[in-house]
């Protein structure tokens, strides 16, 4: 095979940046996408001088159920709307949880969200994990929707979290491992996957507690669960973070009451901090969510033990 040619579905992922993969695929299946004025597989070798015609089909009506659940909006315009998710939310539905969701309390609020994400997601144009708590950015409409993905696509957002974990880890640094799905396991992801995608987080130390280190941790990437991941990868999951390992290191932990409350923290202590981003209007701005009251209790009292 040329070395010069490309899959179609990774062709579009790639100049597409607004549509995730599984988007694309739903797409393609559909017939949207034509080559050269005929519908090809997501196999086909795209090759120089192709004509790619896109024709989305129409929005399908959500079948999700638009839900008056309260939502701590802290900046919002006619392009956007800025939100500081709590912890417990799940961002969008699926087949095991369509309602409570972040999606069904947008669809009673919002006037109009944007469709690139599909019916499934409109409007959503990043995640945070159901408990992880902080900035989530949702986009109105469709031009706002590809203005925002085309930064998160070229790496241009600035995503800041702070965390808690367990261990020592050095001052600062990075962790540069691929992270890719389970190979056993479909919940979780892994440094060790055979087909991995590159991820970069930095962070920095900003308080020991013991056994426990508080985390101020820069995303460069996007990968799903990926400061999770990376935490555990290097011997330090994150608090309350049992997918990836934390009750084991809790056993190990000293001082007894350091320990107890750790073992007392119910998810993983992650906030998304600060998102900073140029909004579709052009006007680049920060947004920072205050600490949720589970994490500043928790900081109170690991400090008041130490």
């Amino acid at each position: 095979m040329d070395e010069g040619l490309i899959r179609l579905d990774r062709y579009l992922a790639k100049v597409q940046p607004q549509f995730s993969r599984s988007r694309i695929q739903a797409l393609l299946s559909q017939g949207a996408f034509c080559v050269n004025g005929k519908e090809e597989r997501a196999s086909y070798l795209v090759r120089s001088g192709d004509c790619i015609v896109l024709q989305v089909p129409p929005v399908e009506a959500s079948t999700y159920s638009a839900e008056e659940l309260p939502l701590d909006i802290l900046y919002e315009d006619d392009d956007v709307m800025v939100i500081n998710k709590q912890a417990g939310m799940t961002v969008h539905p699926s087949h095991t949880q369509k309602t409570g969701t972040l999606v069904n309390a947008l669809l009673a609020r919002a006037h109009g969200l944007s469709t690139i994400g599909g019916v499934e997601r409109p409007g959503i144009v990043h995640r945070l994990d159901k408990n992880t708590s902080g900035v989530i950015i949702v986009a109105k409409h469709d031009i706002a929707h590809r203005h925002l993905s085309s930064q998160f696509h070229q790496r241009e957002v600035k995503k800041i979290y702070v965390g808690f974990v367990i261990g020592r880890p050095p001052e600062q640094g990075e962790w540069r491992e691929s992270i890719g799905r389970h190979r056993t396991d479909r919940k979780r992801f892994s440094t060790g996957s055979m087909r991995s995608k590159p991820a970069h987080t930095r962070f920095v130390c900003r308080g020991h507690y013991g056994g426990v280190s508080e985390l101020e941790l820069e995303l460069l990437t996007g990968r799903t669960h990926q400061i999770r991941v990376h935490a555990a990868s290097a011997g330090f999951p994150l608090v309350g973070d049992t997918l990836y390992g934390s009750e084991r290191k809790v056993r190990l932990l000293k001082p007894a009451n350091i320990k107890q409350i750790v073992q007392g923290f119910e998810r993983q202590a992650l906030h998304a901090a600060s998102l900073e981003l140029v909004l579709p209007n052009g006007r680049k701005q920060c947004f920072s969510a205050p600490w949720p009251v589970d994490l500043l209790e928790l900081k109170k009292s690991l400090m008041n033990s130490t």
